[in-house]
């Protein structure tokens, strides 16, 4: 009975999950970026007590063509061992530039104050939804409840027992 309980409790600890999220700007905050970097990354995913999972997303500076700005938007899955799959979605996007330099993409704003063919200086105006009403959540899923129940029940049964 001993080793029942410690199966168990060994589940229910593996069961613990939380919520992350990581991300490399500030809103409002103006930044610069080199053809090739990325101007914004943000990954949300899940940390179950040991390899983390979810996605990163980011958006990364191509340059300019003829008063064109490039831009590519790539998403990555991200494996239990830590690395970053191929994309699991890639998307290359071309800006006229705006005359009131702020450029839109899904629900991020970015306001462009200068650009070259090598760096692009910029504020995050708008951060995506996803980021902006993250919510962290940390504790036990419906199954970890569930287990340390089971656990509590067999360890009152055990302690019944063997008086």
């Amino acid at each position: 009975m001993r080793q029942v309980f410690i199966v168990l409790l060994s589940f229910t600890l593996i069961s613990c999950s939380s919520r992350f999220l990581e991300k490399d700007y500030d809103v409002n905050k103006t930044q610069e970026a080199t053809v090739g970097s990325s101007i914004i990354s943000w990954s949300i995913g899940t940390d179950g007590g040991g390899p983390k999972t979810g996605v990163k997303k980011e958006l990364v500076y191509s340059g300019v063509s003829q008063n064109v700005l490039q831009f590519s938007y790539r998403e990555y899955n991200i494996e239990p061992d830590g690395t970053f799959a191929r994309p699991a979605f890639y998307q290359d996007l071309k800006y006229d530039v705006p005359s009131d330099n702020i450029i839109n993409f899904k629900d991020l704003s970015l306001s462009v104050h200068s650009f070259s063919g090598q760096k692009i200086v910029y504020s995050i105006i708008k951060e995506p939804e996803e980021v902006k009403n993250f919510k962290p959540s940390s504790g036990l899923s419906v199954v970890g409840y569930s287990l340390i129940i089971v656990a509590g029940s067999l360890t009152l049964l055990i302690l019944l027992l063997s008086r």
